[in-house]
């Protein structure tokens, strides 16, 4: 398959292409680029690390982006520049989509952008503003409108509808965005928590998942932390672990609440936590998660009760 510009509109879907990455993907990517690093090979170095298991090289999940592009495209040679923040490990067994959505067209560099939502939560407390910075097609420090604080006492949230986003990492340290509170100027400090990105308008509200932060477990018994999440808009919510180790799992009772069962064992002690991520999504379009990750320490003998902090 292969596209003219002639032919592109404004809003025309890429077609979806979805990989499911095994183990010997990792072992031949490994070998063909000469990074052999043993997170992505070695299950004992991986969870030493805190992870449940190996994971795939970033470049190969990039590559995976690379590829769903250059088909719709025609060929790598349409493709003048590629750049992909890294937000999370990608695990064997797990399925790699890959899409986008024609954002805007551009006659005289014939270059394509791509549309974008970001949502961010916030405290409003105070009467000082906020602003968020992106990266935009005439500078990678574009600011949007600022946020004015009503000194509500509460969590909030604010969408901002970026028109002119690139998102090419030209930010510090390869960023696309960033929160700025202002405080160089008028010496008030804001606090942000959750931050979403979308390719098309949120209709609904985030849930809000409820997890321990950190938790110390005995070994040799079964631990169960229970853990429970809300939608705003009245929705289902289902529950998942998104990263995991051998002896925790996850029940969910349908309803957003469940508990995560921890059963170690004398072989899984180590000096270092573990990390696990709990995820809760809700039933909107699109849908929208909240995440929560969980350090879990073992101890042959006490166990100390849960501290959540929000």
């Amino acid at each position: 398959m292969s596209v003219r510009f002639e032919d592109l509109s404004v809003g025309d879907e890429l077609p979806p292409l979805a990989r499911t990455l095994t183990r010997d993907d990792l072992v031949r990517y490994a070998e063909a680029s000469g990074d052999r690093n043993p997170l992505h090979l070695d299950d004992a170095a991986a969870r030493a690390a805190g992870f449940p298991g190996v994971i795939a090289h970033g470049m190969l999940t990039m590559g995976h982006l690379a590829t769903c592009l250059t088909r719709w495209l025609g060929g790598p040679e349409a493709l003048e520049r590629l750049t992909a923040p890294f937000r999370a490990p990608v695990f064997p067994g797990e399925t790699l989509v890959a899409g986008g959505r024609v954002r805007a067209l551009d006659a005289s560099t014939r270059r394509v952008e791509l549309e974008v939502w970001v949502t961010v939560e916030y405290y409003d407390g105070g009467n000082d503003q906020w602003m968020l910075e992106y990266d935009g097609t005439t500078a990678p420090y574009t600011a949007a409108p600022p946020v004015q604080l009503q000194n509500t006492g509460k969590w909030r949230l604010h969408t901002f509808h970026l028109t002119d986003a690139y998102f090419g990492g030209r930010q510090n340290v390869g960023a696309d965005l960033r929160l700025s509170d202002l405080s160089w100027a008028d010496g008030q400090t804001n606090y942000f928590g959750r931050v979403w990105i979308a390719r098309s308008l949120p209709g609904n509200q985030p849930p809000d998942l409820v997890a321990p932060n950190r938790v110390a477990v005995p070994v040799g018994k079964i631990t169960q932390i229970p853990v429970s999440a809300t939608d705003p808009d009245g929705g289902l919510i289902s529950l998942s672990l998104d990263r995991s180790v051998d002896f925790a799992t996850l029940v969910d009772n349908g309803d957003g609440s469940g508990f995560l069962r921890l059963a170690p064992a004398e072989s899984d002690m180590r000096p270092c936590p573990f990390r696990i991520r709990l995820l809760a999504t809700d039933s909107g379009n699109p849908s929208l998660s909240d995440a929560a990750t969980i350090q879990i320490i073992l101890h042959p003998y006490a166990v100390f009760l849960p501290v959540t902090i929000r």
